[in-house]
């Protein structure tokens, strides 16, 4: 049979156990609709209590149950489900015997193998949870800044496959570009290796393949290589076979590479066929985007051309309506938002779910993921390292094939100036390139201004949080800077951090607009490979200086819990923005000729980039579309005139759209 996946969101179970007496009255075995608990109710994932009313200070142990099906057909095949997240702690029971747990890491997808204790029929399964501060997890205790919100917040699926089935496939690449000039190549030939893990008690594909050589059971992978996205796939691009083994690889000639501003996506296919029969026994497919992006000679190269990135931080679970039970539109609604300012390169402090990943691959924005190692600043312990390494390959194992991601960060605000920080961001470089040697690591510091010798410039970019001014002191910052990059020029640095926190600095958000200026215009004097505001909204956050339960928040952001903007947002839309108009003249030249003249310019500094694919829209009073026109691709520095022929007296407002239609900024006239 092939594989199926599920979505379990509805028909789950729910309640509260303040008094943590589940476990002796036996719950894990005759289900929440047996016992005392006057809370269950039924509820639909994802789902959090923290922004009900009744229990929105809870921190404490909770329950779910769910039951579920099992058809003939899949008794001696795989089952599992993908739990997505769980805020925090969990243990799992199957018709009342115990499948295991996961602890210390709440933000993280996994996987909980059932294959051994279903039966035919209807199943049941408990699921016991805290959302309890721990020192024995990450985030560690309280040493966090964000929401909390504890409950299986993340969608979950029940999987079918073949036993020995397929696992997991990252998929490997290298794209080949040959010139070293500063040019942003569309399309070059691709170096494309698939790594396959398996289900089996080995989980190692290559014993499993030694294993089947030469019986009658031997197995051949075969692939296709699609244009599009899995969910709109269209021509095949490729076809291929290969010897069943843990990694095959081949080249593709013709890969349109992935960019912000032009997200091209291929779909991998990869068929288990048993050779005997030629029999399909397991299937799976990979979204998968093609570029490049190193760090070389202190800058950024993607896809060959050297870039400045900008961009705005999102943090999620803030919206008092829902919390960190986001839907797929929820995630959405925000990344528009986000992406509405022109926010090219974000990072998030800790993991998320596919659906904001899917999103940023199809949509076109550059993210670093964290592991939500975060101090005030402390040095990372021993068990720390230990969850870090755990968290990185629930991470990779998970979000590998995203070509949205392109850095992983091992934590945020440490004492960078430590021996101890310094050696765990050398042990985590080193354990992330054995499993991926695709992507940029980096740890982001707060003490750089302290002394160049930080453990930021261990990672393969210096990532520093810029609250000179505020948090960091009355420091000079172009003298900071230029301290700790003179001494790290080979790398490319970002400020990772800067803005605004009210109340505990005054201004409100024309001193956040003011902050924004003045950083940028330093930022962009020194020629900084990339910058992230902080940030795009007010978040919940159980360190936050207003409000209370689930409306306890900071307010940091250029627009509110609800995502409303502020008029800071404009400001970064504006600064953000590639292109900008920089004349707008009325010409007439004789009693035939009259119209606009437009100049648009590409900026040559924060952002930093060939705009292409870009149009200029005109629009009349009333706001039809009167003029439509397409933009020659610009490098930074370059403009372009357009004549808008007897345009004058109709064009009330000009926009700049990027390469998707939307709008990138406007103007009226």
């Amino acid at each position: 049979m092939l594989r199926k996946c599920t979505a379990v969101n509805e028909g789950w179970k729910f309640g509260l156990d303040p008094e943590n007496i589940g476990i002796k009255q036996g719950w894990q075995i005759t289900g929440l609709e047996q016992n005392q608990n006057k809370t269950v109710k039924n509820v639909m994932l994802p789902h959090t209590f923290n922004v009900d009313s009744e229990s929105e200070e809870y921190r404490g142990v909770y329950w779910y149950e769910y039951t579920f099906t099992v058809p003939d057909e899949w008794m001696n095949k795989q089952v599992w489900f993908d739990f997505h997240g769980i805020y925090r702690d969990a243990q799992f029971w199957v018709n009342g015997k115990s499948v295991g747990s996961h602890n210390g890491a709440g933000f993280t997808s996994f996987k909980l193998d059932v294959t051994d204790f279903i039966k035919s029929g209807t199943n049941k399964l408990i699921v016991r949870g805290t959302n309890e501060y721990s020192p024995q997890a990450l985030p560690w205790d309280r040493q966090f800044d964000w929401a909390d919100d504890g409950g299986i917040f993340r969608p979950v699926y029940l999987n079918v496959c073949e036993k020995n089935g397929i696992r997991a496939v990252h998929i490997h690449q290298n794209v080949m570009i040959e010139q070293t000039e500063n040019f942003c190549v569309h399309q070059a030939p691709v170096m494309i290796e698939a790594e396959v893990s398996m289900w089996g008690n080995t989980n190692k594909t290559s014993e499993l393949c030694d294993s089947n050589k030469g019986t009658a059971d031997s197995f051949i992978w075969k692939y296709e290589l699609y244009e599009g996205a899995s969910e709109n796939k269209g021509n095949v691009v490729y076809i291929g076979e290969a010897p069943f083994d843990s990694k095959f690889s081949f080249v593709f000639n013709e890969a349109k590479l992935w960019h912000f501003d032009h997200p091209h996506l291929y779909t991998l296919c990869i068929h288990q066929i048993r050779v005997a029969d030629g029999q399909e026994m397991d299937c799976v497919e990979s979204t998968v985007g093609f570029r490049s992006l190193i760090a070389h000679d202190g800058q950024f190269v993607l896809n060959g051309e050297n870039v400045q990135l900008v961009g705005t931080e999102w943090m999620p679970g803030s919206d008092p309506r829902i919390g960190n039970a986001e839907t797929k539109e929820d995630i959405a609604r925000w990344l528009t938002i986000l992406k509405g300012c022109n926010c090219i390169f974000t990072r998030v402090h800790w993991q998320q779910d596919d659906a904001l990943f899917d999103w940023c691959d199809r949509n076109g924005m550059l993210v670093q993921e964290e592991v939500p190692l975060w101090g005030q600043p402390k040095e990372p312990v021993t068990h720390e390292e230990v969850l870090v390494k755990a968290q990185i390959d629930e991470m990779l194992e998970a979000h590998f094939n995203h070509p949205s991601i392109i850095a992983w960060g091992v934590g945020n605000e440490l004492d960078g100036q430590s021996a101890i920080t310094a050696q765990y961001v050398k042990n985590m470089k080193s354990y992330i390139l054995e499993q991926d040697h695709n992507r940029l690591m980096s740890y982001v510091s707060n003490t750089i201004w302290n002394t160049p010798q930080d453990a930021t410039a261990l990672g393969d970019i210096i990532m520093a949080n810029d609250y000179i001014g505020t948090w960091h002191g009355n420091k000079d910052t172009r003298a900071e800077i230029k301290r700790f990059w003179d001494a790290h020029r080979e790398m490319p640095m970002v400020i990772s951090e800067f803005g605004l926190c009210e109340p505990a600095f005054a201004g409100g958000d024309p001193r956040r607009e003011q902050i924004f200026m003045e950083k940028m215009k330093i930022y962009r004097e020194f020629g900084i490979s990339g910058i992230i505001w902080f940030c795009l909204n007010d978040y919940r956050t159980q360190m936050g200086e207003e409000g209370e339960g689930r409306l306890r928040r900071r307010v940091h952001g250029s627009a509110d819990l609800y995502g409303n903007p502020k008029p800071s947002y404009e400001t970064v839309k504006r600064e953000c923005a590639p292109l900008y108009i920089s004349s707008i003249n009325a010409v007439n030249t004789d009693e035939k000729t009259s119209g606009v003249e437009i100049v648009i310019a590409n900026k040559n500094a924060l952002p930093c980039y060939e705009a292409k694919g870009y149009h200029l829209a005109g629009f009349d009073g009333t706001g039809c579309l009167i003029s439509y026109t397409a933009l020659t691709p610009l490098k930074p520095g370059e403009t372009q005139k357009i004549f808008l022929a007897d345009a004058q007296s109709q064009l009330a407002r000009i926009a700049i759209q990027r390469p998707n239609g939307a709008e990138s900024i406007s103007y009226f006239i």
